[in-house]
Order: C-alpha cells, then structure tokens, then sequence
C-alpha cells in the first residue's frame, strides 16, 4: 500500500513539474506573440508609407517616361533618315 502511495505521490510531482513547464511555455509564447505583433504593424506601416510615396511619385514618372520615350523615338527615327540620306 506504501508502494502505491509513493508513486502516486511522484506522478503527483511529475505533474506540478509539467504544469509549470507548460505555464513557463506559454509565457514565452505570450511574449512571443506580442513582439510579432508590434513588429508586423511597424512593417505595415512602413508598407503603407512606401504605397502611398509610390502613388504620389507614379503619375509624374509616368509622364516623364512617356514623355523620353517620344523624344527617343523622334530622335531614333531622325537617325534613322539621316543615316538613309547618305
């Protein structure tokens, strides 16, 4: 009956020491969880930064490059007749 006693006893034990390790775990997880948190709302802050710089920027560099492209193409095809007049 002893023996009986004694190993509930140390089950006993063994479960107060996993109930404390799973709470130390949890814990941990807790932290965890908050630190990703804050760190995912300053990434989409700094996502939401970069979309809104990139939509004031997308328009003028639009028609900055639309605007090369037909000098480009006028010069090219100015080219292209001188070279054809020789």
């Amino acid at each position: 009956m002893e023996n009986i006693e004694d190993n509930m006893k140390g089950l006993d034990d063994k479960m107060n020491e996993l109930n404390s390790k799973i709470k130390q775990i949890d814990a941990k997880l807790d932290t965890i969880l908050e630190l990703l948190n804050s760190d995912c709302a300053k990434m989409r802050n700094h996502i939401d930064f970069v979309e809104g710089v990139y939509d004031n920027v997308k328009m003028p560099f639009n028609y900055i490059m639309n605007r090369a492209n037909t000098l480009l193409r006028v010069v090219g095809s100015e080219s292209v007749e001188s070279i054809e007049d020789m």
